[in-house]
């Protein structure tokens, strides 16, 4: 199978070349969660996180949720059977989200700021590395 670097939305992406890669959209469907959740934390001055569990990225004014709940607008919904690990930018390894207790929280400080982060996501034989400024919490190109 050939692998082919491509860039997308502004992140570095492997991807197979299955036309049919459901990891292909993943990474812009989640800078647009993380720069609403960095927009919304600047406007109403109150911070907001988004959490990252096994099969949902959302936004969420409470840090301990464990899911989205049913009015929850600003969420990706993962693929079945993908896996997903971060990486904050003080860390060697990356951290695997494996079940709802390894959940990730990526704080959005009302200053107008988040940590950077890295994910990567992995689906079959395809992937994808995203890393986030925490000034816009946009993708930073490779």
């Amino acid at each position: 199978m050939v692998v082919v670097s491509i860039i997308i939305t502004g992140s570095f992406i492997t991807l197979s070349n299955d036309a049919s890669d459901e990891i292909q959209s993943l990474p812009s469907e989640i800078e647009q969660v993380t720069k609403r959740a960095l927009s919304t934390a600047k406007i109403d001055k109150r911070t907001q996180y988004i959490l990252i569990s096994p099969s949902h990225i959302w936004q969420s004014t409470d840090p301990d949720q464990t899911e989205p709940n049913s009015e929850t607008t600003n969420q990706v919904d993962l693929p079945p059977n993908c896996s997903i690990s971060y990486k904050r930018s003080e860390d060697t390894g990356w951290s695997n989200v494996q079940t709802i207790k390894d959940k990730a929280v990526w704080v959005y400080s009302v200053a107008g700021i988040c940590e950077e982060m890295s994910l990567m996501i992995q689906l079959e034989n395809s992937s994808a590395e995203i890393r986030f400024h925490p000034l816009t919490a946009a993708t930073i190109k490779p």
